[in-house]
């Protein structure tokens, strides 16, 4: 290397450690003109590399840096480069294979343990994340990135104790007190700890740095406890921090509770809500100057649907203001990309979800993923949630194709979905996760469908199909949905019988010797109407005794509590002892607690559907009253499936008398729901169905 030469790759080297790439990239490339000979050096490569890295151009890095490696291969540097820069290409697999190359030539490179952590990540490789992210702490006790990297881990993997550990950790170290005390508010949201996770979060809040996202959680908190006033105080108090931000403008026109006062209550905030989609109409044109705020969009309208009304107008209004934002932001996304030539003569089908894991979502439709015919369908799925579980494992291993966008924000996920060019991309749920919306506005593939993980039009546009149960929807049911729909046998999925084991009533605290009527949904699923049913049970069978499911000392369990409360006492019934409380519990015991019960009491406009199977598992009769739509006629359908359509009421007095009926006489049925269940679980034909309304809305013939 000449003096000439070596006096201009450290004058390279000083822009670079400046953070001047581009003086640095000229400098080269000014270099490469002048001295073709002193370019093939490996220094020069290497310094180029990190030019064009630092630029933004990880094509032309990976071009100089592998060029570099061809002299050098065993230069540490040059392969954590590397490393870095095939992670920017998103190849996730070679960038790992390349730092892991780079930690065998230094094991305490900190530096090193952590991208190649963040990599594991982008892999779903959470447990080998935490390896390397202990290591680099333990190596550096300091390091930010390795404890939030390790905390996040492990929130991944539901180890949420040792994850607010990690967080208090990097609480301590990091300098911006209101970035920590948010991302400690963050990891206490995540364990479900809502009045830790509201303490922290208004402590960021009040401090002058705080970001508005700090008070779109910390609304979030709020509301899922059930203090309506201070969730939208807080969304407020976002919205005028950050003018130009889409979600909290959006939280503070569309919020809903999660537990309503009386049905005049659900008018008045169904009016409000349609009140508000008014205002985001009036407010949409300062949004469509800056329409990249679409991307930080972190909204859902979940509530809605148990309000138990059609909600088609309402969904597709907010779908269609979302769809002229995607459209301005993105517009090339507006048209579905080219299809990619088969090459094994396969249809291409793409999964989009973040729910591929232990959940109701992944409970009802990884059958979907494991069991299409293989020799007519290739399967992709695309996982942007955060949990990594063994329902995750079974799918990546099964799949064709598996890419974990977690931590990816909605464009770089959308992104990966058109890349894959798909013939078919299916939703199995959109409308619980804060970034369907957007996602459903965007045309990411010819075809685009949605499916009832979550029941209710997703009103896009640009989602073609919607999957449904035959036997759940009603004769009217296409008037409920903007797409079109196609409808499946049976469950809809081959959905596994889940295992149930045995227990007494006394390990949850429960009384012998009583009938126990079970009502055990989430809260905000108890409408209204089903409070003087619950007084009128009670008042039919003296000896009986209601039991809910709710986490004690939250307001929006006390909310919930004061409602229903009159109800009985209308009918001279002593709320305090004849209602029992158990508090939310894992799926096993939750499954142990149901089977010790007498009768599961369905709620009215959104029947149990998840809650059912489980209830059925454990041999528990379920009494329902079918609802108008779908979400009110799951337990229904099933019934009629095992051949107990006697259990499925004309009206509410008829429901309350089946239920008190039946509650000390159950044997039979029991027995009977043993022997028949055979029919409602695990069964091929809706996965055959399936594969036949791809094929056909494909327009491909296999």
């Amino acid at each position: 290397m000449t003096p000439e030469l070596r006096r201009h790759l450290v004058a390279a080297d000083a822009m670079l450690r400046r953070q001047d790439a581009a003086g640095a990239r000229a400098l080269l490339d000014q270099l490469a003109l002048s001295d073709s000979a002193g370019i093939d050096a490996p220094e020069f490569r290497f310094l180029l590399a990190q030019a064009c890295f630092q630029s933004g151009d990880p094509q032309s890095a990976h071009r100089e840096i592998t060029m570099a490696l061809d002299t050098r291969p065993q230069w540490f540097e040059a392969l954590h480069l590397l490393g870095m820069t095939l992670a920017d290409l998103g190849l996730a697999d070679n960038a790992a294979r390349a730092l892991e190359r780079a930690l065998d030539l230094r094991p305490q490179h900190v530096r090193t343990c952590v991208n190649l952590a963040a990599v594991y990540r982008r892999q779903g490789l959470p447990q080998k994340a935490i390896t390397l992210y202990r290591r680099a702490t333990m190596i550096d006790g300091d390091n930010l990135l390795a404890w939030r990297g390790l905390a996040e881990s492990l929130q991944s993997l539901d180890h949420q104790s040792e994850a607010i550990e990690a967080w208090e950790r990097w609480v301590a170290l990091v300098p911006d007190r209101a970035e920590g005390l948010a991302g400690l508010g963050w990891a206490y949201m995540c364990a479900r700890r809502w009045n830790d996770a509201e303490r922290y979060l208004a402590e960021a809040t009040a401090l002058p740095a705080a970001d508005y996202h700090s008070d779109v959680l910390l609304g979030f908190v709020r509301r899922e406890r059930g203090d309506t006033a201070g969730a939208l105080e807080a969304y407020r108090a976002g919205s005028l921090r950050a003018p130009a931000a889409l979600t909290p403008a959006v939280a503070v026109a569309l919020m809903l509770p999660p537990v309503y006062s009386s049905l005049a209550d659900i008018d008045d905030w169904r009016q409000r809500f349609s009140n508000g989609i008014g205002t985001l109409r009036s407010e949409w044109p300062r949004f469509l100057e800056r329409p990249a705020a679409v991307w930080d969009l972190n909204w859902t309208n979940f509530y809605l649907g148990y309000q138990g009304r059609n909600d088609l107008s309402l969904q597709s209004a907010y779908a269609d203001l979302v769809g002229q934002l995607t459209t301005a932001a993105a517009p090339e996304w507006a048209t579905a990309p080219d299809v990619a030539a088969s090459t094994n003569g396969k249809l291409r089908i793409g999964f989009a979800s973040s729910y591929f894991r232990r959940c109701t979502v992944g409970a009802y439709f990884q059958s979907w993923l494991l069991r299409l015919d293989r020799s007519r369908f290739e399967v992709h799925a695309i996982y942007f949630g955060n949990e990594i579980d063994d329902t995750t494992e079974s799918l990546r291993q099964s799949v064709e194709r598996f890419e974990h966008a977690s931590g990816d924000g909605v464009r770089a996920i959308a992104e990966r979905i058109r890349n894959a060019r798909l013939d078919v991309l299916v939703y199995p749920a959109l409308g619980m996760d804060g970034r369907d919306a957007t996602l459903s506005a965007m045309r990411l593939a010819p075809v685009q469908c949605a499916a009832w993980g979550h029941p209710l039009t997703t009103g896009s546009s640009a989602i073609d199909y919607f999957f449904s149960c035959a036997d759940m929807e009603p004769d009217d049911a296409r008037d409920h949905y903007r797409e079109r729909l196609l409808l499946l046998p049976g469950l809809g999925t081959a959905y596994r019988c889940p295992e149930v084991r045995p227990a007494t009533r006394a390990e949850f605290g429960l009384p012998d010797g009583v009938p126990l009527y079970v009502c055990p949904q989430s809260l905000f699923k108890i409408h209204p109407d089903n409070d003087a049913l619950f007084g009128a049970l009670l008042e039919a069978d003296p000896r009986g005794l209601l039991v809910f499911c709710a986490e004690p000392g939250q307001p929006v369990t006390l909310d919930f509590q004061r409602r229903i409360a009159p109800a009985l006492h209308e009918r001279g019934i002593d709320f305090e002892r004849r209602v029992l409380w158990q508090p939310m519990r894992g799926e096993p015991d939750f499954r142990a607690m149901l089977s010790v019960c007498d009768v599961l009491f369905d709620s009215l406009h959104w029947s149990g559907g998840n809650t059912s199977l489980d209830a059925l598992a454990a041999g528990l009769p379920i009494v329902t009253l079918p609802g108008r739509f779908l979400r009110g006629r799951q337990s229904a359908a099933m019934l009629r499936t095992i051949g107990l359509p006697q259990l499925i009421a004309g009206d509410e007095s008829e429901m309350v008398a089946i239920a008190a009926g039946i509650a000390n006489d159950r044997d039979a049925l029991r027995s009977h729901i043993a022997g028949h269940r055979g029919l409602l679980f695990d069964r091929d034909e809706p996965i055959r169905a399936l594969e036949e309304h791809l094929l056909q809305i494909s327009g491909r013939d296999l």
